[in-house]
């Protein structure tokens, strides 16, 4: 999975991940609602400045399955989705 994150891959940019993956598990009872499989990109959008550190999760959240990992999603309610209807057919 790692290697989705380039070959260029820096010791900072592999912190970044494993202290994101230890801040899932002290997450308790709390729901993360940023950064989720199912909405970096379309939050990340909103930061003035891109950082580096949050170009490296989108790409580590990019790369890991749903399917498998879904304490990385968020619950999003139908009402609230962030996707407009007449972009998810694109």
């Amino acid at each position: 999975m790692l290697h989705a994150l380039g070959d260029k891959t820096t010791d900072d940019d592999l912190q970044a991940v494993i202290d994101f993956e230890e801040e899932q598990h002290r997450l308790g009872n709390f729901e993360k609602i940023f950064p989720c499989i199912n909405n970096v990109k379309f939050y990340g959008q909103f930061f003035e400045h891109q950082r580096n550190l949050n170009r490296v999760l989108e790409k580590y959240l990019d790369a890991i399955s749903p399917k498998h990992n879904e304490h990385h999603m968020s619950y999003i309610p139908p009402s609230e989705d962030p996707i407009p209807k007449e972009k998810k057919g694109r």
